[in-house]
Parts: C-alpha cells; sequence; structure tokens
C-alpha cells in the first residue's frame, strides 16, 4: 500500500506502508477506499408493470447523456436476477397463496447484450423463464451502459413476475390447542378463493383439494419445514382427495372433519386445475385447549416420596 505526501516546493514523496500497522493498543488497519464514479449517462427502461412468465414481453431501453448530448452506439447489456416473493393481493391479506411443496430453480441470465443505435435506443424481448414456483415471483433487471473508454452507467429496476393468470387462496382457521392445533372432535371450514392477476374474485374455477398424511419421519430426516420434495416422495400418503367450483363470487369452503384423519401434521394443497397453481398449508390435528385440560389421560402431578432422610450420591449410581 502506498500513500502519498506532499513536500511542498520540493515535490512529492510515496511512502510504502503496510495493510495495517501494530499498536500498543493493538493492531488497527489503515482505510482502504474505492473511487465510486456517479453515473454519467441517463438510462431508462420501458416494460409492462408486471411480467408474464414463460412469455416475451417487448422492452425498450434509452440512453442519453446527462448534459442532453445523445449516447449514439454505446455498448449496452441487461442482466436479469428472478427471485421468489410472498404472493400478495389488496385485500386478501387474510388468505395463503404460496405452495411449500413448490421450489423456484432460477439462474441469472443476459437478456440483451448489443449496441443502442444512434439515437442511444434499443429494443429486445424479455421472456422470464419458469418451470415451477411456489408463487409470485420478483425479476430485478440491472442496466449498464458503457462509455468509449470502458466506464458504464448502472440503472437497477425491479418488477413482479406473476407465473399464473389465475390463482387461489386459502385460509385455515386458527385452532386453540397447543401450536395451533385443530381439534379432531371438530369440522373445520377451510375458505377458498379464486383471483385473475390483477386480485379480482373469478367465478366457476376448478379447484382440486388434497390431503396428504405428513409422518414423523419426514421431519425428523428432513430440516425446518421443507417441503419442496414431499410431493413426489414415494412414501407421502394421500388421505383425501375432494373436487368443487367457485361459486358467482369466486369462492369456495370446504369442511375439514377432525375425526377422519389420524393425530399429526397434515398437508392440504389446493390446486386450480387449469392454471396449475397451487397453495398449500401444513395443519396439526390433535386435542383443542379444552380437550387438553379435561382429559384423563393429559399430563399429571406426581407425588414422590423417599424412603432416606438423606442418601449419599454414590449410591445413585449402585
Amino acid at each position: 500500500m502506498a500513500a502519498t505526501l506532499d513536500a511542498g516546493d520540493s515535490g512529492t514523496h510515496e511512502i510504502n506502508l503496510p495493510p495495517y500497522m501494530g499498536h500498543e493498543s493493538g493492531p488497527w488497519w489503515w482505510p482502504v477506499t474505492e473511487a465510486i464514479k456517479p453515473n454519467r449517462l441517463k438510462i431508462e427502461l420501458e416494460l409492462p408493470e408486471q411480467l408474464p412468465a414463460n412469455e416475451a414481453a417487448q422492452v425498450g431501453l434509452f440512453a442519453q447523456w446527462l448534459n442532453g448530448a445523445t449516447a449514439a452506439n454505446l455498448k449496452a447489456d441487461v442482466k436479469v436476477r428472478v427471485a421468489a416473493t410472498t404472493t400478495r393481493f389488496d385485500g386478501l391479506n387474510a388468505y395463503h397463496f404460496d405452495d411449500s411443496t413448490r421450489a423456484l430453480s432460477s439462474e441469472p441470465f443476459t437478456a440483451f447484450e448489443a449496441n443502442v443505435d444512434g439515437q442511444g435506443k434499443a429494443r429486445f424481448p424479455l421472456t422470464i423463464p419458469v418451470e415451477q414456483t411456489p408463487g409470485m415471483l420478483r425479476a430485478t433487471l440491472t442496466t449498464r451502459v458503457f462509455e468509449n473508454s470502458g466506464d458504464y452507467s448502472t440503472q437497477v429496476r425491479s418488477v413482479p413476475v406473476y407465473p399464473f393468470k389465475h390463482w387461489v387462496g386459502m385460509q385455515v382457521p386458527q385452532g386453540n390447542g397447543w401450536g395451533g392445533a385443530l381439534s379432531r372432535d371438530g369440522k373445520h371450514p377451510i375458505d377458498l378463493i379464486s383471483v385473475n392477476s390483477q386480485g379480482k374474485p373469478v367465478n366457476g374455477r376448478p379447484l382440486d383439494i388434497t390431503i396428504y398424511q405428513i409422518d414423523w419421519r419426514w421431519w425428523w430426516d428432513h430440516s425446518g419445514d421443507d417441503l419442496s420434495n414431499f410431493i413426489s416422495d414415494p412414501n407421502t400418503k394421500v388421505v383425501t382427495q375432494v373436487q368443487l367450483t367457485t361459486d358467482a363470487q369466486g369462492r369456495g369452503q370446504w369442511a375439514l372433519d377432525g375425526n377422519n384423519y389420524d393425530w399429526g401434521r397434515h398437508l392440504i394443497r389446493v390446486c386450480d386445475r387449469q392454471s396449475d397453481h397451487c397453495t398449500s398449508q401444513t395443519v396439526y390435528l390433535g386435542w383443542s385447549s379444552d380437550q387438553a385440560s379435561g382429559s384423563q389421560d393429559a399430563a399429571t402431578r406426581l407425588s414422590l416420596s423417599a424412603d432416606k432422610d438423606t442418601i449419599a450420591t454414590e449410591s445413585c449410581w449402585r
């Protein structure tokens, strides 16, 4: 590392310094800084507010010098990174729209790499490839326009990606048992709603409801609540399959009868048969708080007594 000191009329001197120097209070470091060059080009991307998946959308690129001069024939590129995000629609926060059995697999890619024209403009098709996704996505587009010197200006733009044209949401009631468990002695209404990408209810949508039993071995062998491989597991047990169609208000309801299921965790998965969007949630079927407090099988207090006033610790091992 080098530092330059002002030596007055004699000029300047360069002194080589180590990256840190010892001190009685401990080692300390010279601050290392890099020059951050501000953008000298104005960059604009013209694209829809929402992007579809697996369909081409036309994107416009415009570059201009900050002084207003035309940025003609400069090299540019646009790189895209896609990430999953929680699916939400206005006014429907009580509904769950994401599918925990699906995981997004996506790699960053270059959507555009060429020169802008003599007016600083370019157009290109943008396709977001998606094989499977738990729900809504967000694409981050990083655009760079290069000066002839090699320096470049950058713009970062983020837009939502809608992989489905129709979505199904599910609302599971909160149980009053331990950890929110639902009582096996009761019936629990599962509210459903079908909406389009604008969050408007859609009637007449065919929905498939499937209940899976999740045995304890799955939770032992898999860390956390990762269910991305659960559906494809050969040991997965389907216990219920139901079909229904949303009504004129785009809604539907199905009753989960706890008497028909074993104790433990279950996965409720609802899919739109035509759009292939699914939502899923796990529930635990067990005692309610009232049943647990009144059950003879519930935990009881044990009364212990000793046959001696004092007990030597070494005798505990015999």
